[in-house]
Order: structure tokens, then sequence, then C-alpha cells
């Protein structure tokens, strides 16, 4: 919902209501941004309220939250403040940050981490068949093509059958 005004209205348990208002979101307390806020009159004929607040949601100035958290039970319900918990979702904001925070730099590692195994896997395919084909282009070599030529040919047959067999596959799976 996005406005507010005489002709905007919201279906509540049984009944229509009116959206007089709308209030900002509320990063704290994002469960606020789905409810509903009605006056105390009609919430206590209409809704069955019983005048005692289950939830109270209460913004302070950061230096002032230890001072406020020490009356607001007694404010709260001053015949029994014991009772009532009083929580800091800014406190689970700092946690779901930091936690944040530390799975990126995991995530940044572990990436690391398998681009590090996967050069050390091409390294080692690449030396392998250096080492299979070293005697190979000796006696191509010895037999045939010198300098330049040699290169040339061991390369083309180096390309000519990967991109023969990436052929075949692609064909194959066009199927």
């Amino acid at each position: 919902m996005h406005r507010a005004g005489s002709d905007v209205q919201v279906w509540l348990g049984d009944r229509w209501f009116t959206v007089i208002g709308l209030h900002a979101p509320n990063e704290p307390t994002p469960a606020l941004d789905t409810q509903a806020l009605v006056g105390r009159p009609y919430a206590q004929e209409n809704l069955g309220f019983d005048g005692y607040p289950t939830v109270i949601h209460v913004r302070a100035v950061e230096e002032r939250v230890p001072e406020v958290q020490g009356i607001l039970g007694a404010t709260a319900n001053p015949a029994k403040p014991d009772e009532v918990a009083v929580s800091r979702p800014s406190d689970a904001l700092a946690a779901k940050e930091a936690t944040d925070a530390t799975l990126s730099v995991l995530l940044l590692g572990l990436g690391a981490v398998a681009l590090l195994v996967g050069g050390v896997g091409v390294a080692n395919t690449m030396v392998i068949s250096v080492r299979e084909r070293r005697s190979e282009i000796g006696l191509r070599r010895s037999l045939g093509p010198r300098g330049a030529r040699s290169v040339v040919s061991s390369s083309a047959s180096r390309s000519c059958c990967p991109r023969s067999a990436a052929s075949a596959g692609c064909c194959w799976g066009s199927r």
C-alpha cells in the first residue's frame, strides 16, 4: 500500500477499514510494516482489546537506551515491572550485519580456494599432456619437419582433435 485517503480501504478480520495514514518503513522492526494501528477506544469497543498491550515499540536515541530500558518496564506495567521483557532489535540488527559480513568473507575465501584448486588441476593436466607427448614430439622432429613446421603440425593436431570432439558433441546433443 502506497497511499492513504477516504477512498482507500483494507480488509482486516471481518470488516473494511479506511486508511487514514501510512508510516515510513521501519528497518529495526520490519513486522511493523505489515501491521495496522487503530485507536484504543475503537480497539476496546470492537476488537476485544483489554487495555493491556502485548507489545510496545519504542525508538530511543542510542546513548539513552540503557536509561529507557531501566524505566520502560515500570512505565508499561507499574504493578509488575519485572514481568515486562525489554529487548533491543538494534542488537539483533548489529548481529545480523556482523553475520552477513562474516559470511561474505567466508564465501570469498571459499571462491579463492576453488579458483586455486581449479588452477592447480589445469596446470597438472597441462604438465601431464606435455610429458605424454614429449616422445611423440621427439619422434616427429627426428623423422620429419623441423623448427616452426614441427610446432605448427603439433599445434594443428592438438587443436583439431578437441574441435572435432566439440563438433561431434554439439551434433549429438542437438538431436
